[in-house]
């Protein structure tokens, strides 16, 4: 589990918080329905798509390449007072595409959520709050997937691993002006009732990306 979070969540998270990806790559539906379940191959996808944001590699030839793209988006059509608490708003795709040993998609998720930015003097913040006392609901065998999205709302990604392991990710991010960036990452696996089998939190620092709140 713990390689798996390694390869999984520094990407992720990198794209969060970096500038926009190529608009030739925003992961819209109608480039996505062009790839098929049992019909892609691994070349027909990357002609698409291009070479994917990482690849995880598995047992038996099996591999998941996952394509993220991220975009900030403005909140113009509100009074001036709500822009100022609310400026905008973190669009974010995940592709997730799992070949077999014959490199012909098994499996593929499409997944867009969109999470608010808010700004508290001075202070912009992203996504649920991710401290021990609000998470600690969570409980491995116990807790279903309805219920973290009930504590938490939607996650920032879901995807799978090479077999076919449902995967959340929560992205919580706080940056001040002139300071670097405070991070966390929930990283959740599901089981097939859709109950925790597992979870993480990973902590990041990242210098210099106030900038991009705006």
């Amino acid at each position: 589990m713990h390689l798996f979070l390694r390869v999984v969540v520094v990407p992720l998270f990198a794209v969060f918080l970096m500038g926009c990806a190529s608009s030739a790559r925003r992961l819209e539906v109608a480039a996505v329905s062009k790839i098929k379940v049992g019909v892609s191959t691994t070349a027909q996808v990357e002609e698409i798509f291009g070479r994917p944001s990482h690849t995880v590699i598995g047992p038996n030839e099996k591999s998941v390449a996952r394509y993220y793209f991220r975009q900030y988006r403005v909140v113009n059509d509100v009074r001036a007072l709500e822009r100022q608490e609310h400026p905008g708003d973190i669009l974010f795709r995940t592709l997730s595409v799992r070949y077999g040993p014959s490199r012909v998609i098994e499996q593929k998720l499409h997944d867009e959520s969109v999470t608010p930015v808010r700004s508290y003097n001075d202070t912009f913040i992203a996504g649920p709050t991710l401290m021990p006392e609000n998470i600690n609901f969570i409980k491995e065998n116990m807790t279903t997937k309805a219920e973290l999205i009930d504590h938490l709302g939607e996650p920032t990604s879901q995807t799978f691993d090479f077999d076919g392991v449902p995967t959340l990710i929560w992205v919580s991010a706080k940056s001040r002006r002139l300071i670097d960036a405070e991070a966390r990452q929930l990283v959740v696996l599901l089981n097939e009732r859709q109950v925790v089998k597992g979870y993480a939190i990973i902590l990041h620092d990242i210098p210099g990306v106030n900038g991009n709140w705006r």
